[in-house]
């Protein structure tokens, strides 16, 4: 029995899952532990990470800018060489979205991970003993409710000792209720081990209408190019 080959379709989907696991993770699954030579999980993944509040790349830091290199035309021109500054990482994710205006309530789902720094049941160092690993804590709370009206939302803490708040604003427009919303990292750096204070794969909100809503027409579109901030 021979076996299909798979479909162009297939190709793009099994890609597509392989750069993700590969830049946002966790390519280990849910509970996943790092290799024991890693020693940073924020250099372990590129993208999806929320920094404690007010953290800071110093500026050493920071890629070197290229100098000391002859214009071309292949490669265009050479940056010129500025010294390096501070910057501020992202501690919050969100999006902004619109709910029928018949719609009373909406359901946040929030997740995320962190990763703590344990002795692993699995790697070994060379001598025998328990490697020292990042190893990934799930964090998948119950939905949050919210009340559609005009005003701000929360902060709203889905799991109060974890330092993660859900935060947002709700506007009435034409179109219906337009809400923005937030998942916000509010660990203080210094509370925990550099890497412990981070939240990783996290989704900012996933709204759903409640059980008691109509399905159609719960999400609209704005027309294209219509301002949020008005």
């Amino acid at each position: 029995m021979t076996t299909q080959p798979a479909t162009p379709f297939e190709l793009r989907n099994l890609l597509t899952d392989m750069i993700r696991k590969d830049l946002l993770g966790p390519a280990g699954g849910e509970e996943e532990e790092l290799d024991q030579r890693e020693d940073r999980v924020s250099e372990r993944y590129l993208v999806g990470m929320l920094a404690p509040k007010g953290s800071i790349v110093e500026a050493g830091e920071l890629d070197g800018i290229a100098v000391g290199q002859e214009d071309s035309p292949e490669e265009g021109h050479t940056d010129a060489e500025s010294p390096p500054c501070d910057s501020l990482i992202p501690s919050s994710l969100g999006m902004t979205f619109v709910v029928d205006s018949h719609v009373d309530q909406i359901q946040v789902e929030a997740s995320w991970g962190r990763y703590l720094r344990l002795k692993s049941d699995i790697q070994k160092k060379p001598d025998g003993a328990q490697a020292l690993i990042w190893k990934r804590q799930p964090h998948k709370p119950d939905p949050l409710l919210i009340d559609l009206s005009e005003g701000p939302v929360g902060p709203m803490h889905p799991e109060p000792d974890q330092e993660v708040a859900v935060q947002g604003r709700i506007r009435k427009r034409p179109e219906g209720w337009v809400v923005t919303i937030f998942l916000l990292n509010q660990t203080e750096g210094k509370s925990r081990r550099i890497d412990e204070a981070w939240v990783f794969q996290q989704t900012s909100g996933s709204p759903t209408r409640t059980e008691s809503q109509s399905s159609s027409g719960a999400f609209p579109e704005l027309p294209i190019f219509q301002s949020l901030t008005r």
